[in-house]
């Protein structure tokens, strides 16, 4: 049972689906990786604008923090109002005089920082080891905020007399602020020592613009040297804990680098985050900007369900149209099927109806012009055919008159000649008839010699009695006693098995050559070899006569169209130009193809 063959219209839709399925891959895989990358690029964009933005701002925070500072220990007052404190608390014990120096210390302060203290939660000044003044600050938001004056013992502090910004000493004297302000006053050894707001640093770091990119689960956070949060995690879960921060970002962060990347956070969930070190002053931390890669790609999904969506409908699409597009060509094809058909049985001039605009079209058209072509070829080919029919008749009819013509000029007046001198000799006496009788018999000798010169100039019969090399040596010794040109004649081995016509051919092409060369060259010397190859059979010829190139009405001549046509039918190549770069000489190269199974 023969299995069942798949027609041009299945073969055409499977050929689409082979190439469209693998296509709409590609492009989706292409497409999807695309979106990904540029949402993953525009999200470290977003976060590394978010992170810059922070950091600018906690420099200038910072700035601001040293810049109080700096103003409060240049004050004159201040540093008159410190001094006559110490000597109180050395000289006296009247509370009523320490809490009003103390007051006039807090006025100055205020009166310093334009009346807000929105800056320093604490402030302690003191010479450290000391009973000093310490001012905690409650309510720091207000512009008139609570406060409660205690004269505590500074703890000594490494680099104390540094201006700066340091991380909180862990000393249970310290209050709980994440980072201390240090600056020495005017004063010897007296040293200002202030906590940064907590409050206010974490509305620095707070993510307050919903347009930053940051989204539900973007946070930026500082991170001290401890690997420690200073501000507060935006999350539920971790809010007022104690945070240890060691991730990768992070960490490269510690190491001076500065870049974004993808890696797991403190709550161990894969973030994209920007995180650059932060070193100010004594303070070295680190700044990172992060935001849920969950949250960060969510958009893909929508984008996925619109490329699936995409790709089926193209899918379907391309279904469609395949089908459509392969009963359109099923139609042409067969006409084309059905005219090549009776191309085969002979009918040449076929023409197929052009039904469509598309390559088809452009198939059928061609066809058409082929058809067209080969009919028109054919036409061609029989009227080439019919000429040289033509030709050869005619060709055969001037041979006649030729020969008729040198018989008749030659042969048919000595003959008539030989025969008037006969009829004389009857009617003369026995002198005259002898003399008549042998001057007859010479020009009937003569005729014989002019007959047997016309018969081999037909056919040389020395080539079928004596073989082409004898006939060709006859030839050259021929042309040299008629012209007293030196030829010089060198003939290599030729094949023994070389057809005939190649032979008369190859006699002839020479025949012909040695005649220009001595009606019009002018020549001296001739110089003819014969030479094989595998495959060919090489005749050169070279005189030293003026050169083709003097002889231009020539290249069109009888002679050199003989050799160049005789030289054609033997499937051979004919080249003739002059021998130097003087212009002295003519060459012509002939090779003839050969082939040992010739018969």
């Amino acid at each position: 049972m023969s299995s069942r063959k798949i027609g041009l219209t299945e073969k055409l839709v499977i050929y689409f689906l082979v190439i469209a399925i693998p296509a709409i891959t590609i492009i989706s895989l292409f497409a999807w990786n695309r979106a990904k990358e540029a949402l993953l690029q525009r999200t470290k964009d977003q976060l590394i604008s978010v992170r810059v933005e922070k950091e600018l701002a906690l420099q200038r925070f910072f700035d601001d923090q040293m810049l109080l500072a700096s103003r409060l220990a240049a004050s004159k007052n201040l540093n008159n109002l410190i001094e006559r404190s110490n000597k109180i608390n050395l000289t006296s014990d009247n509370p009523i005089r320490k809490g009003a120096i103390n007051d006039s210390i807090l006025n100055e302060i205020y009166r310093v920082n334009l009346g807000s203290l929105t800056a320093f939660q604490w402030i302690w000044i003191g010479i450290p080891g000391q009973s000093s003044l310490f001012f905690n600050l409650h309510g720091s938001q207000s512009l008139h905020p609570e406060y409660t004056i205690n004269e505590l013992v500074i703890p000594v502090i490494k680099d104390s007399l540094r201006q700066g910004i340091i991380e909180t000493p862990n000393d249970p004297n310290f209050p709980a602020t994440p980072l201390t302000v240090l600056y020495p006053l005017l004063t010897n050894n007296t040293l200002l020592i202030a906590g940064i707001d907590t409050i206010q640093l974490n509305q620095l770091m707070l993510n307050k613009n919903p347009y930053n990119g940051l989204g539900k689960t973007g946070e930026s956070y500082l991170i001290n040297q401890k690997h420690e949060m200073i501000t507060s995690s935006r999350f539920n879960s971790h809010k007022g804990k104690k945070i240890e921060v060691n991730t990768i970002g992070v960490n490269r962060a510690f190491e001076n680098d500065t870049a974004t990347g993808i890696y797991l956070d403190y709550r161990g969930i894969e973030v994209i985050g920007s995180f650059a070190p932060v070193i100010y002053r004594g303070f070295n931390g680190v700044i990172t900007a992060e935001i849920d890669s969950a949250e960060a790609f969510s958009s893909l999904s929508k984008f996925l369900r619109d490329l699936l969506f995409i790709g089926i409908f193209s899918f379907s699409a391309i279904f469609i149209a395949a089908i459509t597009i392969a009963l359109r060509m099923t139609r042409p094809l067969r006409l084309l099927k059905e005219a090549s058909a009776r191309m085969a049985l002979g009918e040449l001039h076929q023409k197929v109806e052009i039904i469509s605009t598309d390559e088809i079209a452009e198939l059928t058209e061609t066809f058409n012009t082929m058809s067209t072509a080969i009919f028109e070829k054919s036409q061609l080919i029989e009227q080439e055919r019919q000429e040289r029919v033509r030709s050869l008749i005619d060709g055969q009819e001037k041979e006649r008159q030729r020969l008729a013509r040198e018989i008749h000029d030659s042969l048919g007046q000595t003959l008539l000649a030989a025969n008037l001198m006969l009829s004389r000799a009857k009617e003369s006496n026995e002198t005259e008839k002898k003399e008549l009788i042998s001057s007859a018999s010479e020009l009937i000798k003569g005729s014989i010699a002019e007959s047997r010169a016309i018969i081999n100039n037909l056919r040389p019969p020395v080539i079928s009695e004596l073989g082409i090399e004898e006939a060709i040596r006859a030839l050259c010794r021929e042309m040299s006693l008629s012209t007293g040109m030196e030829i010089t004649l060198k003939i290599e081995e030729l094949p023994v098995d070389l057809p005939e016509h190649v032979k008369i051919y190859l006699f002839r092409i020479l025949q012909e050559a040695l005649n220009n060369i001595q009606k019009h060259a002018q020549a001296t010397h001739v110089f003819i070899q014969f030479s094989r190859t595998v495959s060919t059979v090489r005749l050169h010829i070279k005189d030293d006569g003026i050169g083709i190139h003097k002889l231009a009405h020539l290249k069109a001549g009888n002679g050199i169209s003989n050799m160049r046509d005789r030289t054609r039918l033997l499937e051979g190549t004919f080249k003739i130009d002059n021998c130097g770069t003087s212009g002295s000489g003519t060459c012509i190269t002939i090779d003839i193809p050969y082939n040992s199974t010739d018969e």
